[in-house]
């Protein structure tokens, strides 16, 4: 009997980076920029594939590479679907009256 295996996929992002700039007014009421402060928010952690079973190392070998493909592929077409929306809330459509 083998031992049990397993695969987690975490999937880690952020949200956008906020930059504020630090300003103070000099003598005659004008304003001196210092240096930018940026702010980021807590990472963002969420569970993206798991699987356990009881492999030999050949085929062990060959599910991690299958997940890896599919997780892959499916984060590309989720990419290239997030770039088609964002191009259409940036470019709408024309309301036709």
């Amino acid at each position: 009997m083998n031992d049990p295996s397993g695969m987690i996929i975490w999937g880690i992002f952020s949200g956008d980076t906020k930059a504020q700039a630090n300003r103070m007014l000099d003598v005659n009421g004008r304003p001196i920029y210092m240096d930018r402060t940026y702010e980021e928010g807590a990472p963002h952690v969420m569970c993206v594939n798991a699987w356990d079973e009881r492999l030999e190392l050949h085929k062990l070998v060959q599910k991690v590479a299958k997940t890896l493909r599919h997780i892959q592929s499916r984060f590309a077409a989720d990419r290239e679907q997030g770039i088609r929306y964002l191009g259409r809330a940036r470019n709408p459509p024309p309301v036709l009256k």
